[in-house]
């Protein structure tokens, strides 16, 4: 025959029938992005365009500037964040929606124990003071 010889060869069983198989995925993770992005837009009262976001995302985070895009419809058509346009294209505005939740009150809104004032220990209460 003389032609080509048939090099692919079947790949070998594992010996170990425990072996523990990796898990890939195909998609990563976008989590954690999406939280990143929301802080970024709180962080700016009046939005920032998706170019800003995706030059954001370049040296600030783990993720390729081409997974924002595909977040911010999936953020937008789950009403988190608005656009305008609402087409998603470099140019487009993104704020985000002020939406129960989703943001943590400012400092002025939140409880403090810093504000409570413990009386002075050199001083005693007036009912203890009065007392022969």
């Amino acid at each position: 025959m003389g032609g080509r010889q048939n090099l692919r060869r079947p790949l070998p069983r594992s010996k170990d029938p425990d072996q523990q198989a990796l898990d890939l995925e195909f998609e990563p993770d976008t989590g954690p992005l999406r939280r990143i992005l929301l802080d970024h837009l709180a962080s700016a009262p009046v939005g920032r365009t998706v170019d800003q976001l995706k030059t954001y995302a370049l040296p600030e985070t783990v993720y390729r500037p081409t997974q924002v895009i595909p977040l911010l419809k999936r953020m937008r058509d789950g009403q988190e964040i608005d656009a305008s346009p609402g087409r998603i294209i470099g140019a487009s505005a993104i704020t985000a929606a002020r939406q129960e939740g989703l943001f943590r009150p400012a400092r002025a809104q939140q409880p403090s124990l810093w504000r409570m004032r413990a009386p002075p220990a050199n001083r005693l209460p007036p009912e203890v003071a009065s007392r022969p």
